[in-house]
């Protein structure tokens, strides 16, 4: 009988397989029909058989790293009907894409688990990978797939998270699967622009995680409720959630976290006028994800330098940054970030006069935002933008429509309602230069609110605004005490521009007082 070696150089000769240099005794057919044909030859069960011997051969001659053929072995467990073991494997093969950031890799695999544990038994083990499937589904999934059909899973998971952490012999392990599901359930209600039930359900994880001493967990909620501060506008609060989060990630060496937390945390640190600090922070966070190759990060990275530079009023920079940003985000399709960076360049377009590009990019955040069957999370500063946008572009009437549906809409929001105030009374005091009252009274909303999320620089902004308003009313006393206010902040901010301008329009103040 003819040794497998000699079969092996028989076959190599007719040149129907080939042998692979870089590794031992591993040959490859050179054509794929040889391939299928020889497969096709084989009997169903002898298939199996086959597939499962090999996949035993692998996990032995492997043992030491098996997790870099977990794929393979799914693959052969599968073949050879092993649902137990396609669910290992699956399970650690998404695992391991899901740490070189290969989502939708990641997201085949652990469907792949999900649907080989609905053909075993339905026991209190299997209901608990069911669960922790289906939340490291979400965790693939979020910046692609419609909001509402990850929720509607996460939602049947909920269930059995909540028998098995109530269960008479349930333990630590049980109550943070819960945790890590509310802590998915608010962050996909946050994308969805539900912040009430997205805060509902973070504070849900925050005294478990605490309890069970899982600090990280713990700092993941708290940096989702900075996320929803900051959009909603309450930048004082979301820095100090940010701020929270930061040490735990560290010690977790969860840097992909800690590269979020800090970057969209330098938003706020730069709405709440710490500007120059804000762009140190952000450029921490954006060396680091080069440093470890996060492409996500890197892409949230530079909309949030777009959104920090909006804050200073540096339009050709924010243009840069969301440029920037969208080539990246596109490039390995994180249409969250594209939304997000469409809209930054939109406001920025148009605050540079660029009123048909500006139009254009709002459009394509919009598509964006379809693709995912609904709202987004800035749907707010969206619309608030369009206001904006209109009055740019002298529609004032639309800007106070837009500005009006912004306010009656968004009633728990901050910086939207704000912006969509102090639009609205700048269009009116075109609209009607003899009713100045009306406009001030946006222009006081549009302060209080910016105030109340400690939006120092808007705030500015809005008095800057506002005291133009008292000029034309013949105010001067008010014009100047609105200028110098706006002025003592673009200081402290060092944004030296509009503080030269507020000095010039405190001196006009003066000299006509």
């Amino acid at each position: 009988m003819d040794t497998l070696g000699t079969q092996l150089a028989q076959l190599e000769n007719t040149q129907l397989i080939r042998r692979l240099p870089e590794e031992d005794l591993a040959y490859l057919f050179k054509h794929a029909l040889t391939q299928e044909a020889a497969y096709g030859s084989l009997l169903h069960r002898r298939q199996r058989e086959v597939h499962h011997r090999v996949a035993r051969a692998l996990e032995q001659l492997y043992i030491e790293n098996v997790d870099d053929y977990a794929a393979l072995l799914a693959y052969h467990y599968a073949q050879a009907g092993d649902d137990s073991k396609i669910v290992q494997y699956a399970r650690m093969a998404g695992d391991l894409e899901y740490r070189r950031g290969a989502y939708p890799e990641a997201r085949a695999h652990y469907n792949q688990a999900l649907e080989a544990l609905a053909r075993l038994p339905d026991d209190k083990g299997n209901r608990r990978l069911r669960v922790e499937l289906t939340v490291k589904g979400a965790s693939v999934s979020f910046a692609t797939e419609n909001p509402e059909r990850i929720l509607a899973r996460l939602a049947g998971a909920e269930p059995i998270a909540r028998e098995l952490a109530a269960g008479g012999d349930s333990g630590p392990q049980e109550l943070l699967l819960l945790a890590r599901l509310y802590s998915w359930l608010g962050r996909i209600h946050f994308y969805r622009n539900d912040r009430s039930a997205a805060l509902a359900y973070s504070s849900r994880v925050v005294p478990v995680a605490q309890e069970a001493g899982e600090q990280e967990l713990a700092a993941l909620a708290s940096s989702l409720m900075g996320r929803i501060m900051m959009f909603r506008g309450d930048f004082q609060k979301a820095e100090e959630f940010f701020g929270r989060a930061l040490g735990p990630f560290e010690r977790a060496n969860n840097w992909t976290e800690w590269i979020l937390a800090m970057v969209i945390g330098s938003s706020a640190t730069a709405a709440r006028g710490q500007y120059k600090t804000a762009l140190h922070h952000a450029e921490q966070g954006m060396a680091l994800a080069q440093e470890v190759q996060y492409a996500d990060g890197l892409a949230i990275a530079y909309n949030c330098l777009a959104l920090i530079y909006l804050t200073g009023n540096d339009m050709e920079r924010v243009v840069e940054m969301s440029r920037t940003s969208l080539e990246q985000s596109l490039r390995f399709h994180n249409l969250l970030t594209v939304y997000s960076a469409l809209a930054t360049l939109a406001i920025a377009q148009s605050r540079l006069g660029q009123h048909e590009a500006a139009k254009s990019s709002l459009a394509q955040a919009r598509d964006t935002e379809a693709e995912f069957g609904g709202r987004l999370f800035i749907d707010d500063w969206i619309d608030a933008f369009e206001a904006e946008l209109a009055l740019n572009a002298g529609e004032y009437e639309t800007a106070v429509s837009r500005a009006e549906n912004v306010v009656e809409r968004f009633v728990d929001s901050l910086y939207a309602p704000a912006l969509a105030h102090r639009v609205w009374a700048q269009a009116l005091a075109v609209l009607n230069p003899l009713d100045w009252d009306d406009a001030a009274r946006h222009f006081s909303s549009s302060l209080e609110l910016f105030e109340s999320g400690d939006a120092r620089l808007e705030a500015a902004r809005t008095h800057m605004a506002w005291g133009k308003l008292n000029q034309e009313c013949g105010d001067w006393i008010a014009a100047r005490e609105h200028f110098e206010r706006a002025a003592a902040q673009f200081e402290e901010s060092g944004l030296e521009r509009e503080f030269e301008l507020a000095q010039q329009m405190i001196h006009s103040s003066a000299t006509e007082s």
